[in-house]
């Protein structure tokens, strides 16, 4: 007890000041306004979550997450944190990383070399920023095998190329939701050739998608082939969805 005790006195005062929280694998900070240095958490050797979200954080150290390999969750969110001040070596060290939150902030462009060492991250939270656009270098060059939930939305982009998300392999979920409200001249957009899973799910974009006519269904089994237009001539998957698009 007396050794545990000697820890948490060490990890505490490895904390910032700012620091309000500071446990063995949990440490939350408020009210700075850059990533403490490396030295300063050189302790939490065993930190698993670090929250620094609702700061003022304009700058993120290039070597101020190295010790930290265990952790897993980074919640940086509702900061001033600028694309330029993020480097290939931010999140460098961090190969344990699940779960990485830059949402709410200042970056106006992506830079794959950033996430080239997370291998492990599986949700990479983007929303409520300035990106314009989504090129094949935005999330290239990257070991992102593992993504499957990717946030996008709140942000300005007009631009998506067709290789901006081939990295991604096990990509399950992108949010974009409002991307084309901007494009108020916008007469044409294509999505064929894409593997639609025709369930339930889809109904909710079903009474715009049905108009289109080159997109064809892939899933569920009974309804692979037709065009998703006639979905509710061939296939009895979804009942309820198909007597609406009927409808």
């Amino acid at each position: 007890m007396a050794h545990l005790f000697a820890l948490m006195l060490q990890l505490v005062a490895a904390c910032p000041a700012s620091c309000v929280v500071c446990a063995k694998d949990v440490t939350l900070c408020h009210q700075i306004t850059y990533i403490v240095e490396s030295t300063n958490l050189s302790l939490l050797f065993n930190l698993a979550l670090l929250s620094l979200s609702r700061n003022g954080i304009e700058d993120v150290r290039e070597d101020a997450l190295h010790t930290l390999s265990k952790l897993r969750m980074s919640l940086l969110e509702h900061n001033q944190t600028s694309s330029s001040s993020l480097t290939d070596h931010s999140f460098s060290k961090l190969h344990s990383l699940q779960v990485l939150a830059l949402s709410n902030n200042a970056l106006r462009a992506l830079q794959g070399s950033w996430f080239r060492n997370t291998r492990g991250l599986t949700r990479l939270q983007l929303d409520g920023n300035q990106v314009t656009k989504l090129t094949d270098s935005s999330l290239g060059g990257t070991d992102l095998h593992s993504l499957r939930h990717l946030d996008l939305s709140n942000n300005c982009i007009s631009y998506i190329g067709k290789d901006a998300f081939r990295p991604l392999p096990r990509l399950q979920e992108v949010v974009l939701p409002d991307v084309f409200t901007p494009l108020k001249q916008l007469i044409l957009l294509s999505l064929d050739k894409n593997q639609w899973s025709c369930t339930c799910d889809l109904y909710p974009p079903c009474l715009v998608l049905k108009k289109l006519r080159k997109v064809f269904c892939s899933h569920a089994q009974e309804c692979q082939g037709p065009k998703l237009s006639a979905i509710h001539h061939g296939c009895g998957h979804c009942k309820g969805c198909a007597k609406a698009v009927r409808d």
